[in-house]
């Protein structure tokens, strides 16, 4: 289970009573979460700001919470929390109003005050059986956390008027992800049918014979390169990064034009290759179905059966 899936109790209470709070999230490893301005609720997470996913923050927001705080002055991995909770605080000081995602990177002054676990937030009987529950806008669970972040992102932008200058300050703040660039693609499709996100799609045109188009949605990918590992050919390669403008608004780009065919054989499309690579006839084939044709019987031999004795 991750970290965010252990603070689900954090968001049940936010839609329950966090209407208009200020809330701080520590690291379990903070060893002054207990000190600050009295005006915020503190939630100790059961792990490290580092591995908390942005989603959750922007969550909270989408909930009702005022202000949420992240409190890296504690965190023995700061620098790679607030590089990976930056774009969620750029975001949020984008938008017009108060909801922001703030960091906070020296210890505030304060006095002492009390400390609930994330995983076991308080919520009072009063609460839970005479307020009516507020209605719920997240996202369901089974999506990915790069999804949710998606959803909540669109959700509080969807709550502010939309202006030229908002979507310049979107375009110039940098997300997770990546631009590919897709030299060389035989339109095998690998790289689609195996995204986590649904950031690449393969679209093939005509019946038999016609071009297909690799497209990425920018803001879709996470970065997990899951794309790179199984591309064959080798053809993809990242050529930047999306913003949080394409995470928001999901434009799409074209890759790649392959002229391809179908197999004779499966009936696949495939994209034949260059002139005067391939023996006469075989193009009538795809890659894998000329393989098994030249190799009927596997491509190792059957293991030697050993002596007796």
């Amino acid at each position: 289970m991750g970290l965010s899936q252990d603070c689900r109790p954090l968001l049940a209470w936010a839609q329950r009573a966090g209407e208009g709070a200020t809330v701080e999230l520590a690291c379990a490893e903070h060893p002054a979460a207990g000190r600050g301005p009295r005006d915020a609720v503190v939630a100790r997470l059961p792990g490290c700001l580092a591995d908390l996913h942005p989603h959750l923050p922007l969550e909270l927001l989408v909930l009702g919470v005022g202000r949420v705080r992240l409190r890296l002055d504690g965190c023995t991995a700061a620098e790679r929390a607030q590089q990976r909770h930056a774009g969620a605080a750029a975001f949020t000081a984008a938008l017009p109003g108060d909801a922001t995602v703030e960091l906070v990177v020296r210890a505030p002054g304060g006095r002492s005050r009390p400390v609930h676990g994330a995983a076991r937030m308080p919520v009072s009987r009063r609460a839970v059986l005479l307020l009516p529950e507020r209605p719920l806008h997240l996202p369901p669970e089974h999506l990915t956390p790069h999804q949710r972040l998606r959803a909540a992102a669109r959700e509080l932008l969807g709550r502010v008027p939309d202006s030229p200058d908002l979507r310049s300050s979107l375009a110039a703040i940098v997300a997770e992800g990546f631009i590919l660039r897709a030299d060389g693609c035989v339109a095998s499709g690998v790289c689609a049918r195996s995204c986590p996100e649904d950031a690449l799609t393969l679209s093939h045109t005509g019946q038999s014979a016609g071009p297909a188009i690799l497209s990425i949605w920018p803001g879709r990918c996470s970065g997990c390169g899951t794309c790179l590992e199984l591309c064959a050919a080798g053809a993809l390669s990242p050529a930047g990064s999306p913003s949080w403008a394409d995470l928001v608004h999901d434009p799409s780009l074209v890759l790649a034009r392959v002229q391809t065919r179908t197999c004779a054989r499966c009936g696949a499309r495939f994209a034949p290759s260059r002139v005067g690579t391939a023996a006469p006839g075989a193009e009538e084939f795809c890659p894998v179905c000329r393989f098994r044709r030249a190799t009927p019987f596997g491509s190792a031999p059957p293991p030697r059966r050993r002596p007796r004795g």
